[in-house]
């Protein structure tokens, strides 16, 4: 209780504090923004998705709930006001409940989660959006300050960041950059990083002859198969089957490769297909990377992760990461907070000669065998990357997960001036 009345009474003064110094934020940043580099580059707006944020800070556990599907019409409003109204986006939601600021359980139960611990219990539902503003605020400036060290790393071009007067809007001067896709990975990825096991092609052949539930796919709905067999090639031409067993008759965790010239459409139809054969094989979480020797990057290369086990490791673990070139290929070397460091020396001594996949945002990196016990929380990603490629890729480890959702909202090409 003291926690919470302590809060409660800093809230107005930290507010306060702070509006003078948006105020002043504001106003230079509009003005630097007009300093666009005269050698041209990109100009992009990204906004925190606050709606996204306040999903995460929610109990799940209440999804079904009348109160929580209420809250989700609320926020669906506020995404339709948001467009017409200069408020920020708590604001609106905050206007969605003008008439029941004064009640309780509302928001305090959809708001219970270990997130705040226990400090939503009993409040009004104007304390609790008081509380997430508080709470939003500091993940915004998380989120600027990752964006300052991701863009610090940029090679051959000049990064100013300004803040704007609309809440959890920034906007991005690079000068002299010109690869846009680039620029977008660099800015938005998550940088969301998990080491799961992944099986073998042989165990996952064994899976599928026991499990009664995908034996009965092929009886009842062969539809899906073929499509599996559309999407996923697992033998060439001739009808040879594609993978060949190592020295000791197993096999290794590529199950099979996807090469659909759509890569957008190709990522989203294979995501809809491991959700149809997730749903008979319980024990599988279906995932792809790019084939490494594909330089294109036009093929994919399919796993199957142990989902039983889920992420042996995840979350913010990496004290910092760097781009090497070895026997002239790059890699992206890694080094683990101590804590995780602890836990990948566990499981790499209990992991000894199976796989583990490390992830980042949803694609397979890297899938190494593991052939000893790992101290110190050292891992390497290989991937035949170029330097650039890992150049970013060990920037956005180094400088850590992004804490929240960010959108672009716009992206300009200035051209330089002649």
């Amino acid at each position: 209780m003291k926690k919470l009345l302590l809060i409660l009474l800093c809230l107005p003064l930290l507010f306060s504090c702070g509006e003078k110094e948006k105020e002043n934020e504001n106003k230079k940043s509009e003005e630097d923004v007009l300093n666009i580099k005269t050698d041209g580059g990109l100009l992009v707006t990204l906004e925190v998705n606050i709606r996204d944020v306040l999903e995460n800070y929610s109990n799940k556990a209440n999804k079904e709930s009348e109160k929580y599907i209420e809250f989700l019409s609320k926020l669906d409003n506020a995404d339709q006001n948001r467009w017409k109204n200069s408020k920020d986006y708590l604001d609106l939601v905050k206007d969605q409940y003008i008439d029941l600021l004064d009640e309780k359980s509302n928001l305090s139960d959809i708001f219970s989660s270990r997130d705040f611990d226990g400090v939503m219990n009993g409040l009004t539902n104007g304390q609790v959006i008081e509380i997430l503003r508080y709470k939003i605020d500091k993940e915004i400036m998380k989120t600027f300050t990752t964006l300052k060290e991701r863009t610090s790393r940029f090679e051959g071009v000049q990064v100013n960041i300004l803040k704007t007067s609309v809440y959890g809007r920034f906007i991005v001067e690079l000068a002299g950059a010109t690869d846009v896709k680039r620029v977008n990975s660099i800015l938005t990825d998550p940088a969301k990083l998990e080491f799961w096991e992944a099986y073998k092609l042989d165990e996952v052949f064994g899976i599928t002859q026991n499990s009664i539930r995908f034996r009965g796919l092929f009886e009842s709905d062969s539809i899906i198969m073929n499509e599996w067999f559309t999407t996923v090639q697992m033998f060439n031409q001739n009808g040879e089957f594609l993978f060949q067993p190592q020295d000791g008759g197993e096999f290794g965790p590529v199950i099979g490769y996807s090469n659909i010239s759509n890569i957008e459409g190709r990522e989203n139809t294979l995501q809809l297909l491991f959700d149809k054969i997730e749903e008979k094989l319980y024990e599988v979480k279906f995932s792809y990377g790019y084939l490494s020797s594909d330089k294109t990057r036009n093929t994919l290369q399919i796993y199957a992760l142990k989902k039983d086990k889920g992420a042996l490791l995840d979350g913010d673990i990496i004290s910092n990461s760097g781009a090497n070139l070895q026997n002239g290929q790059w890699e992206v070397s890694m080094s683990m907070k101590p804590d995780a460091s602890n836990k990948w020396s566990k499981i790499t001594e209990e992991n000894i000669g199976n796989y583990v996949a490390i992830i980042l945002d949803g694609k397979v990196k890297s899938c190494p065998i593991i052939n000893t016990k790992i101290d110190g929380g050292n891992s390497v990603i290989s991937g035949n990357f170029s330097s650039s490629e890992a150049k970013d890729l060990s920037n956005i480890l180094g400088s850590g997960k992004l804490k929240t959702k960010l959108t672009i909202r716009s992206q300009q090409i200035v051209l330089p001036l002649e």
